[in-house]
């Protein structure tokens, strides 16, 4: 089963919810967890398998200045190992990193779902509105609620 920010992540991943969405969600968690929360996201979007051209493309889509440094950053290092150095920066830049992060995996993972998952597929996180679970269904409510 899906945690609250897995579904609120790939919500906005697939347009269902919007970017503004999700960093409110962002700026409202506990921010012990603001670091954790990079990391399952670099892991997503690593797992969602861009490769380098597709990272520079979707960077002119990240809404924040060219000069911030999460996006400096994809820019001027390989993906892998921007997204492990953005997770590192300091309390200041964690809001700026997630923006980042979340905007290459929206692309990355539309490229994905386009792609290899064009016919359909298993991931539970690209069938989000197909569950029957009790349980998501009374997460995706406290979710509506908290969106309005």
């Amino acid at each position: 089963m899906l945690s609250e920010g897995e579904i609120i992540i790939n919500k906005v991943a697939q347009g269902k919810l919007r970017l503004d969405d999700g960093l409110e969600w962002f700026r409202n968690s506990d921010p012990t967890e603001h670091r954790s929360i990079l990391a399952w996201l670099r892991l997503y979007l690593e797992q969602s398998h861009p490769d380098q051209q597709l990272i520079d493309d979707s960077l002119e889509r990240v809404p924040l200045k060219p000069t911030m440094t999460p996006i400096v950053l994809f820019k001027t290092h390989p993906h892998k190992v921007a997204a492990v150095t953005v997770c590192d920066l300091p309390d200041n830049e964690l809001e700026k990193s997630f923006i980042t992060l979340l905007t290459l995996f929206k692309y990355a993972d539309t490229k994905r779902r386009e792609v290899f998952c064009k016919s359909g597929c298993t991931h539970e996180w690209h069938n989000l509105d197909k569950t029957s679970n009790v349980t998501d269904n009374r997460l995706l409510t406290r979710i509506k609620k908290f969106f309005g």
